[in-house]
């Protein structure tokens, strides 16, 4: 863990000369646990160790990077987004919440056909409150279900 740990203290350095909207906007928070699990994992994976140099790069280039033109920025988000699309495709790393979004989006989809069946085929009343029960019980449901998913990866310690 030493390559990510001075990595780590060489981003806090340059933080004061970045903005904060930058530092935000960009996810220059991640930029520590992405190097931690790229070292974690660079034992056993090419591509991680690969990624351990594009971190460092991006890293070392920071403020000047942020404050150039957008192609350079553009560069900046297309190297980190692989890093991150490859910690979360071959090794299973999510960030917090990322099941927890899917199963909101499924439970709201599945909710809203099941309203609107309720809704179209019938003329009572009773059952248009039926409908939204309905609604709420399946977005209620796939959320559960989604943090339900996001606690057994943070149990299994591969949560980013």
């Amino acid at each position: 863990m030493n390559w990510a740990i001075e990595k780590t203290k060489l981003l806090e350095t340059k933080v004061d000369k970045i903005n904060q909207s930058d530092f935000r906007f960009y996810n220059l928070a991640h930029f520590p646990i992405l190097a931690r699990r790229s070292e974690e994992f660079g034992a056993q994976c090419n591509t991680c160790k690969s990624n351990k140099k594009i971190l460092s790069a991006l890293i070392d280039a920071l403020p000047a990077v942020l404050e150039n033109d957008i192609k350079e920025r553009r560069e900046f988000e297309k190297h980190k987004n692989a890093v991150e699309k490859h910690l979360h495709k071959a090794h299973g790393c999510h960030f917090p919440g990322y099941y927890a979004a899917i199963g909101s989006l499924l439970g709201l989809i599945l909710g809203l056909i099941c309203a609107a069946t309720i809704y179209i085929f019938t003329e009572n009343n009773v059952y248009n409150k039926l409908a939204l029960i309905a609604l709420a019980v399946f977005l209620v449901g796939g959320r559960s279900m989604g943090i339900y998913i996001d606690r057994k990866i943070f149990k299994r310690n591969l949560q980013l």
